[in-house]
Order: structure tokens, then C-alpha cells, then sequence
């Protein structure tokens, strides 16, 4: 009894390493540019951060036609009100936050398959560890989550309501029934084209189609 809780005690352990292993690469990569300048990576930032300093002097969100792009600028704001740091220094690590999250998920995913298939804890844990890591510093995935956007946050909206979906379905709880439904009346508002694949991938009776943006601005 003692030897196998002292087992399952050390392959816990490695597991929580393994996972924070992949958070700080995530982390620091994207925060790599902040060596340079504690300002956005990229030009949108100062963008965004403007629209976060119109929210805080208005003391309300400026209402448009075209709400799309609210929830970063929303979201940047209250980050300075809560810690106290400017816009354009918060708004990169926030990013930074954001974009590992998914690298996460590649980790959890691939553990749950490699479990699945039987594969002794070693092996599963190397092969999460690696898919994690993978994301973490892929380099079209790292350029789009290293930008200042709100893409990055549509990214993970979108990966959340798919899990939360997936969840819904297999428990029927009323807990992933609100997240799975707070993540589809949040992504109009964040991105729309994040709307728009989550759309085609829960939509019944098709298969999600694969669909190139051109974001070019």
C-alpha cells in the first residue's frame, strides 16, 4: 500500500512539473520581446490599449454598431484597475497568459489519448509533455499568439466552448451548460472570425470545413 502511494505520489509530482515545464516555456516565449521594450509587440497593441484608456476615462463601454473586438479592450481595462499597471506594460504578459493556455490543453488531450490507449505513465507523460511543448513554440502558432490581439483570446474561447461542449454531452452537468454558453455569447464580441469556426464545427449533420483568413490589415 505504501509503495504504491509513494509511486503514485512521485508520478504526481512529475505530472505537475510536466505542466508547469510547459507553462513557462509558453510564457517566456511570448514574453520574449518585452527584453527589448515593455511596450505591445506589435502595432494593434497600442491600438487596443488606446481603446482600453477611452473605457476607463468613460467609465463605461463606448456602444458601436460593430461590437466586435469589445471583451480585449474590456478586459485590459479592468486589468489595470486591478493591478494597478498601465495598458501598454499589461497588455503583452497578458497575452502571453492567454496564448499558453491552449498549450495546456494539447497537454491535457494528449494525455487523455495516450492513457486511452493504454500506455504506461512514462510514456503518456513524455508524449503530453512533447505535444505541449510542440504548441508552445510552433512558429505560426507562436506568431499569431505572440501579437497583441484579440485573436489570441477568440483562439481560446473557441477551444474552451469545445471542450465545455464535449463535457456538456457526457455529463449533462448545468456547469458546463453555463460555460459552454457564456463562451457563445462572448465570441461575437471577441472575434468574429473565431465566431465563425466555431459555428462550422458545431454545426449538425457537417463536417467542419478548413478555412483560411486572410488578416491582413
Amino acid at each position: 500500500m505504501t509503495v504504491r502511494s509513494g509511486r503514485g505520489g512521485r508520478r504526481r509530482d512529475r505530472t505537475i512539473l510536466a505542466v508547469v515545464l510547459v507553462f513557462v516555456v509558453g510564457v517566456a516565449i511570448r514574453l520574449a520581446p518585452q527584453h527589448w521594450t515593455p511596450l505591445p509587440f506589435n502595432p494593434d497593441g497600442f491600438k487596443f490599449a488606446a481603446q482600453a484608456g477611452q473605457i476607463l476615462t468613460a467609465g463605461d463601454i463606448p456602444l458601436q454598431s460593430n461590437p466586435q473586438g469589445f471583451v480585449f479592450p474590456v478586459l485590459l481595462s479592468q486589468l489595470q484597475l486591478v493591478t494597478g499597471v498601465h495598458v501598454l506594460s499589461i497588455s503583452q504578459p497578458t497575452i502571453a497568459l492567454v496564448g499558453t493556455v491552449p498549450c495546456l490543453f494539447a497537454f491535457a488531450f494528449a494525455r487523455r489519448i495516450a492513457h486511452n490507449r493504454g500506455w504506461d505513465a512514462r510514456r503518456t507523460l513524455a508524449v503530453a509533455t512533447v505535444a505541449g511543448l510542440v504548441l508552445a513554440t510552433e512558429g505560426l502558432y507562436l506568431r499569431r499568439t505572440a501579437a497583441v490581439s484579440y485573436e489570441v483570446l477568440g483562439i481560446l474561447l473557441v477551444i474552451v466552448s469545445a471542450v465545455a461542449f464535449h463535457r456538456l454531452l457526457r455529463t449533462q452537468h448545468l456547469g458546463w451548460f453555463i460555460v459552454f454558453a457564456t463562451a457563445l455569447v462572448v465570441l461575437p464580441i471577441t472575434h468574429h472570425n473565431e465566431c465563425e469556426a466555431e459555428t462550422r464545427v458545431f454545426r449538425r449533420g457537417k463536417k467542419p470545413t478548413t478555412h483560411y483568413t486572410n488578416h491582413t490589415r
